[in-house]
């Protein structure tokens, strides 16, 4: 059983024992009582002015409340929470609206309700400023152009036959033997691709939800009828549309935010993932935006400085 009145009179014990020891200002006198409470309020104050840090402001406390609402300040945040240097609102066709920043008052001003800007996506400034170059070809010949450049040909026998035709001997042979070395290789080597060290722009088209919708025939559904009805109740196919992004490469000049050649434009800015961009005449939502970029290689800024510098 617990013994309560011992309990009891241990406690009063030790208060008791608490209550003998020295006080702070036993043995002063009431009157200088007060000028020592002073004083050691004074100590304190010294040492909090010395050693207390200063409560920080925060200065994207204003910026964090627009991203609340709108998507497109949300996407501004995260670029800068990303580290991105600078940003700036673009127009759907990806062209910049305003000069870049990163002060984090003025990007909120740019997407709160009421301003021109609050309907625009941002993005990062392509140059030295934004630290990023993006290269965009389109299916077909801008495709084509940038296969041929990224591509090493490794001539075949007969190529390199005729190109020692050109310097002919007197005897009629190529020069270098009997028949010089083009026809030493048992098969030809084949053509070798370029590193490009790009990150990935991706977007894909803005459609509109599908509804289904009933389609019927007659026959079977291996049949003509059959297979149109089924081919009708898909859903379109979204068109899908890549660019390749990296770095600045730092201290060399390249085109930006232009048409290089057809099918071939070089990015104003890369855009935020979720942006709602007009190329080519579609309308195309980004769904994948580049991460661990690396500048350019040699022989792609020897072929970009072809078209001259930024613009």
């Amino acid at each position: 059983m617990i013994d309560r009145e011992a309990i009891i009179a241990q406690q009063k014990a030790e208060h008791a024992a608490r209550e003998a020891l020295p006080g702070r200002y036993d043995g002063v006198a009431i009157a200088d009582l007060a000028r020592r409470v002073e004083m050691e309020a004074m100590a304190i104050q010294t040492l909090r002015t010395a050693t207390d840090v200063a409560t920080a402001v925060d200065t994207e406390a204003r910026l964090r409340a627009v991203a609340a609402i709108s998507p497109q300040a949300a996407a501004a945040f995260g670029l800068l929470n990303a580290g991105a240097t600078v940003i700036a609102p673009i127009a759907e066709s990806g062209v910049l609206l305003t000069q870049p920043t990163r002060d984090p008052d003025e990007i909120a001003s740019w997407w709160e309700p009421g301003s021109p800007y609050a309907t625009c996506w941002p993005a990062i400034p392509c140059g030295d400023q934004g630290d990023r170059f993006g290269l965009l070809c389109y299916p077909g010949e801008g495709a084509d152009w940038f296969k041929k450049i990224a591509t090493v040909h490794q001539p075949s026998r007969i190529e390199r036959l005729m190109a020692a035709l050109d310097p002919i001997t007197e005897m009629g042979v190529p020069p270098g033997g009997r028949g010089g070395d083009w026809d030493d290789e048992p098969q030809p080597k084949p053509d070798e691709p370029r590193a490009t060290v790009h990150a990935k722009l991706w977007m894909v088209e803005d459609l509109p939800p599908h509804r289904p919708i009933v389609q019927s025939w007659t026959g079977s559904l291996r049949g003509q009828a059959g297979q149109a009805a089924m081919a009708a109740g898909r859903p379109p196919q979204p068109r899908q549309l890549s660019a390749m992004v990296w770095s600045w490469p730092a201290g060399q000049a390249l085109p930006v935010g232009r048409e290089l050649r057809k099918g071939v434009e070089s990015l104003a800015a890369v855009p935020a993932w979720g942006a709602v961009l007009v190329l080519g005449g579609v309308r195309l939502v980004v769904r994948q935006v580049p991460v661990l970029l690396s500048p350019p290689p040699d022989w792609l800024i020897a072929e970009l400085q072809k078209f001259g510098s930024e613009s």
